[in-house]
C-alpha cells in the first residue's frame, strides 16, 4: 500500500468520525434549550405570585416556545394567556396555543380546558377563523356548564355572539348574547351582565327592532348604575344615542352623546364624531364642526378619524364650500386607500411571521424524531466506518483513474457552462427591458380606471341625493310623517286609495325598479304597502298606525319580506336594501 493512499484512508477517516460528533453535539444543544426554555418558564410561574411584569419579562425570555414539548408547552400558554389579560399584552403564537389546547384536551383538567380553549379562541378570532374558534367556544361552553362554572360559560357565550355579530348574523349573535346575560347573572356577576344587555341591544337594533333595543339598553344602564364605573356608564349610553340615532330621532339622541362625553372625556372621540353627525344631519353645522374637531382626538377606534374627513367633506358641501367639500373627500379616499395599504402590509407581516413559527415548529418535530433515529445510526455509523475503510484502499487506484478522467470532463462542462450562463445573461436583459414596457402599461390603464370609478362614484352620490330630495320635498311625505306622529291608534287607516295610489306613483319615480323586484320576490299586496312605507323610514307602531293593525303585524310583515327579498341574514333594512336598486 502507497504511503499516499494510507495518508488519504486516514483523512477520511477523520472526517467520518468530526461529522459523528458533530451529530451529537447538535442533539445536545437542542436539548439543553429545551431544559433551558422549561427553566425559565418555572421561573415566570413563581414570580407572577407576586410580580406579573416580572413574570412577563422572564417568559420573554423563552425566544424558542416551539422547542417546548407536552406539559411545558401547555403551562406557558397558560401562563402566557393569564398574562395578556392581566397586562394587555399578545397571546402566544397560534400554533403553540394550538399544540397546548390539543395536549390539555387529553391531560389537562377541566378548569385548565376552559382556560386554554379561552386563549386560544381569541387567537382563532384574531385570525379571522370564526368556524375553529366557534368549535372551540362551543366546547368552552359545554365544559364550563358541565361542572356548573356560569361565568366561563357565558364568557364563552359571549364570544359565540362577537363571532356571530361579525358575520352579520345578527339574530344567533342576539341568542348567544342572551344566554351569556343569563349565565353571567347566575355567575352573580352583574357588571358584565349589564354590558352583556348592552350587547342584546345592539343586536336588536341591527334587526330594527328599535323598541326592544332601548329596552335592552335601558335594562343595562339600571344594572350598570349600581356596579359599572364611569367608562361603563359612558359605554351605555353612547349605545343608547347611536339606537336613537339610527331612528332619526336625533334630539333623543344628542343628551345621551353628551352624557357619555361627560362620564368618559379621555376617551370620548368616536362619541364626538357620532354626536357630530348627528349635529349635521340637522344643519346645526357650527355644533358639528365644534363636535368634528374634538373627534380629531386619539382613539383606539381605527376607522374614526377615516370617517371623519368623509364627514367633514360634507359638512363643507352644506356651508357652501364645494372645493373645500372635493378637497376633504379626496383625503378621505387617500385615508381609505392608506387604510387598506397598510392593513395589507400587517398582515403580509403577520404570515411571514406565523410562516416563520410554523416552519420552525415542523422543523422541532422533525428533529425530535429525528433524534432516536440519530442515535441509532449512530453506533451502526461506527461499525459501517471500519468496513468503508476496509474496503476503501482497494478502490483507491481505480477511483484516481476516474477521477481524472472526470476532471477533464468537468473543465469541458465548465466551459460549456460559461457559454451557456452568457447567454442566459444577454435573455434576461432582453426579458427585463420588456417587463419594464408591460409594467409602464399597466400602470397607465390603472390611471385610466382610476378616473373612471371616481366619476362613477361621483355620479352614484348626485344621483342617490336627487332621489332623496324628491321623495322628501313631496308634500304626500311630509303629510304621512306628520300623520305617523301625530295619530292615534283606534282611528281606521289614514290614507285614502287615491293618496295610497299617489304614494305608489311617487316611490316608483324614485325606485323605478321596486315594482318588479318585489312581484319577482312573490311580495303579496299587503306586504307590498310596508314595502312602499319602508321609504318613509317609520317605526313599526307608527306603520302599524297608519295601516290599522295590531303593534306586532308589522315586525311579522317585516320579517316575512326580508325572507322573500333574501335579506334576513343582512344588517341593511328595507329602506337601504331598495335605495340601492338602480
Amino acid at each position: 500500500m502507497r504511503p499516499g493512499g494510507l495518508s488519504s484512508c486516514w483523512l477520511f477517516m477523520r472526517k467520518v468520525i468530526l461529522y459523528i460528533l458533530l451529530l451529537c453535539f447538535v442533539m445536545g444543544c437542542s436539548t439543553k434549550y429545551e431544559r433551558h426554555a422549561g427553566h425559565f418558564v418555572k421561573k415566570a410561574e413563581l414570580a407572577a405570585k407576586s410580580d406579573l411584569r416580572a413574570a412577563r419579562a422572564l417568559l420573554d425570555s423563552v425566544r424558542y416556545p416551539e422547542v417546548l414539548q407536552g406539559s411545558m408547552v401547555a403551562r406557558y400558554c397558560l401562563l402566557g394567556g393569564m398574562l395578556s389579560d392581566s397586562l394587555h399584552t399578545p397571546l402566544p403564537f397560534i400554533d403553540d396555543l394550538d399544540r397546548a389546547w390539543y395536549y390539555l384536551d387529553e391531560h389537562g383538567t377541566a378548569g385548565e380546558q376552559i382556560r386554554i380553549s379561552r386563549y386560544y379562541g381569541q387567537a382563532l378570532m384574531r385570525e379571522g377563523l370564526a368556524d375553529p374558534a366557534l368549535n372551540v367556544f362551543l366546547k368552552m361552553r359545554d365544559i364550563s356548564l358541565a361542572r356548573k362554572d356560569y361565568t366561563s360559560a357565558a364568557w364563552a357565550c359571549s364570544y359565540l355572539g362577537d363571532i356571530s355579530h361579525q358575520v352579520a348574523d345578527y339574530a344567533l349573535s342576539k341568542a348567544y348574547y342572551l344566554k351569556a346575560a343569563a349565565y353571567f347573572q347566575c355567575g352573580k356577576d352583574e357588571r358584565l351582565w349589564g354590558l352583556t344587555l348592552k350587547n342584546v341591544g345592539r343586536e336588536y337594533a341591527a334587526l330594527d327592532s328599535f323598541d326592544l333595543a332601548l329596552d335592552y339598553m335601558l335594562r343595562a344602564d339600571s344594572v350598570i348604575r349600581m356596579v359599572g364605573d364611569s367608562a361603563d356608564w359612558s359605554t351605555i349610553y353612547n349605545g343608547i344615542g347611536n339606537v336613537y340615532a339610527m331612528q332619526n330621532k336625533f334630539d333623543l339622541a344628542k343628551p345621551y352623546f353628551v352624557q357619555s362625553i361627560a362620564y368618559e372625556p379621555d376617551n370620548s372621540a368616536p362619541t364626538y364624531f357620532a354626536l357630530g353627525s348627528v349635529y349635521l344631519a340637522l344643519d346645526s353645522l357650527e355644533q358639528a364642526a365644534i363636535c368634528f374637531r374634538e373627534a380629531q382626538a386619539p382613539t383606539s377606534n381605527p376607522d374614526t378619524h377615516t370617517e371623519l374627513l368623509y364627514h367633514y367633506s360634507l359638512l363643507e358641501e352644506k356651508k357652501g364650500n364645494i372645493a373645500s367639500a372635493l378637497s376633504y373627500m379626496r383625503q378621505y379616499v387617500d385615508s381609505s386607500e392608506a387604510d387598506v395599504l397598510a392593513m395589507k402590509h400587517a398582515n403580509l407581516i403577520q404570515v411571514q411571521t406565523l410562516f416563520d413559527r410554523k416552519q420552525m415548529a415542523q422543523e422541532n418535530v422533525l428533529l425530535q424524531k429525528g433524534k432516536i433515529l440519530l442515535q441509532r445510526l449512530l453506533i451502526g455509523s461506527l461499525l459501517g466506518v471500519l468496513l468503508v475503510v476496509i474496503g476503501y484502499q482497494h478502490r483507491m487506484n481505480q477511483k484516481n483513474r476516474r477521477i481524472m478522467r472526470q476532471a477533464e470532463e468537468l473543465h469541458e462542462s465548465r466551459n460549456n457552462l460559461h457559454r451557456q450562463e452568457l447567454a442566459l445573461k444577454q435573455l434576461a436583459g432582453q426579458l427585463e427591458a420588456h417587463q419594464q414596457y408591460s409594467r409602464e402599461q399597466l400602470r397607465q390603464k390603472q390611471r385610466e380606471y382610476d378616473q373612471k370609478a371616481d366619476e362613477v362614484n361621483r355620479l352614484r352620490e348626485l344621483y342617490a341625493r336627487q332621489r332623496t330630495v324628491i321623495l322628501t320635498d313631496s308634500a304626500l311625505y311630509k303629510k304621512i310623517k306628520k300623520l305617523a306622529v301625530s295619530a292615534k291608534a283606534d282611528r281606521e287607516e289614514l290614507l285614502t286609495d287615491k293618496e295610497w295610489n299617489a304614494l305608489c306613483r311617487l316611490v316608483d319615480a324614485v325606485c323605478p325598479p321596486l315594482a318588479g323586484v318585489l312581484d319577482a320576490a312573490g311580495i303579496t299586496p299587503a306586504e307590498k304597502k310596508y314595502c312602499y312605507l319602508a321609504f318613509f323610514r317609520l317605526e313599526a307602531k307608527q306603520e302599524a298606525i297608519l295601516l290599522h293593525v295590531s303593534a306586532d303585524t308589522p315586525h311579522k310583515n317585516h320579517t316575512r319580506i326580508r325572507q322573500k327579498l333574501h335579506i334576513a341574514g343582512s344588517g341593511a333594512s328595507l329602506y337601504d336594501y331598495f335605495m340601492q336598486l338602480s
